[in-house]
Formats: structure tokens, sequence, C-alpha cells
């Protein structure tokens, strides 16, 4: 459904009978991108711009096991990527500004992943986070260039995002117009949990790390946003 800035409600569409767990991105001249769970696949669908209807794309992703966190994000031209995990491994789809999904790209050593989280800066870099599902639990992430354009970019090897030797769990990240990263996730330090947070610059590794709550009061649950600007 579209509801425009005075509230009225229009042009409702069925996108699936048989899905579950939607997620949605948005640009903003209104082209969007849809995915949700149907069957053991991600589906999408796609629309060019606010006026536009949405068209089905079918499934995005092959069968399998997934987590139940998956994610898709837009940047400001409207080139998008989806994200889950399937089978522990985390995979991804891009799909430029007015054309098709362009097929499956895992990211590389990406371990057992769950608690998968995605961020884009408007330029169209990309970071996707995750916890990695080990004893104790860490955080990882991945980078993605747009090297030589959107469309034939590549994510970079996973790598230890979280502080070394801090159990870290259930990541959120976000992304800034110049693609500087703060990344935000529980940790536990000595018998208590806090929300712990990081930063990266584009195309270094998170680090500063600094609580952000008071570990006598057990933080939990945080996400995390930036500015385009």
């Amino acid at each position: 459904a579209r509801i425009d800035a005075a509230g009225s409600r229009s042009g409702d569409q069925t996108l699936s009978s048989a899905g579950r767990d939607p997620r949605i991105a948005v640009a903003v001249n209104g082209a969007a991108v849809v995915t949700w769970k149907e069957g053991n696949a991600i589906h999408a669908a796609t629309r060019a711009d606010g006026g536009s209807a949405f068209i089905n794309a079918g499934a995005i992703s092959a069968t399998g096991m997934l987590e139940i966190d998956h994610a898709v994000e837009m940047d400001a031209a409207g080139n998008a990527i989806a994200a889950w995990v399937r089978g522990g491994a985390v995979e991804t789809n891009p799909r430029p500004a007015g054309a098709g999904f362009l097929g499956v790209q895992p990211i590389p050593g990406g371990g057992t992943a769950r608690a998968l989280h995605l961020a884009m800066a408007p330029n169209g870099r990309a970071t996707a986070i995750w916890e990695l599902a080990s004893l104790p639990s860490l955080v990882r992430s991945s980078e993605r260039t747009i090297t030589p354009d959107f469309a034939n970019g590549g994510w970079s090897a996973a790598e230890l995002a979280s502080q070394p030797g801090v159990p870290s769990s259930s990541p959120s990240v976000a992304l800034d117009a110049e693609n500087t990263a703060i990344a935000i996730w529980q940790a536990t330090v000595g018998s208590g949990q806090v929300v712990q947070g990081a930063e990266r610059p584009s195309g270094g590794s998170f680090q500063d790390y600094r609580p952000l709550s008071n570990a006598a009061a057990s933080g939990f649950s945080a996400r995390v946003d930036v500015a385009p600007d």
C-alpha cells in the first residue's frame, strides 16, 4: 500500500499469498524493493518509482535453511542489495537501479552466521555485519566496494568486527555519506552485559571500542542509525 503525506492509503497490492517476514527499502524517488521468505527461499518484488506497481522478481536465493534475519537496503540512486543467511553462510544479491537482480554473491569467510544486519551508504557501498555462532560468540563484518561500478563490485573477506577477547552478539551497523561505519552490539564485559560501540573508517577496520550503556543495566537489543551527512 502507498500512504501519502496526508495519511491517505491507496494502491494496495498483494505480492505473495504465502510470504512471511517482509522487508522493504525505498529510494527518494519512490523506487522500492521488497523481500520476504517464501518456502525455503528469499523472494523479491521491485517498483521503478512511487507511481509504479510492484513487479514480482520471484526467488532471488537458492532454497535452503534460512535464518530468521534477512535484509534489503537501497542507495540514493536506487541500487539495492538483499542479504540473508542460508545454511549458516551469508549470501547477498545486488540489483542495479532499473535492472534485475544479478545473482547470489556469497560473502567469503562468513563462518556460521546469525543475527545479520546490513547498511548501505548513499553512494552504493555496503557493509554487512553478523554474529558468528561460536563459543564465545563474536561479531564479523564485510564491506562491498563499487569498483569499477555498483554492478561489478564485490565483498571483502569477512573479518573480526568486535573487540578481540570480548564475547559479542546481536550487532547493528549504519553508514554515513563517506562510508564510515558505526556499529553496536551486546558485549559481555566482566560479569555484566553492555551495549558496546565501535567505528570503522571506509576501507578500514573497526576500532575505538567503547561501552554505551551501564553494565549494571544489562543493555541489549540495540540499534544504530546515522544521518547521511
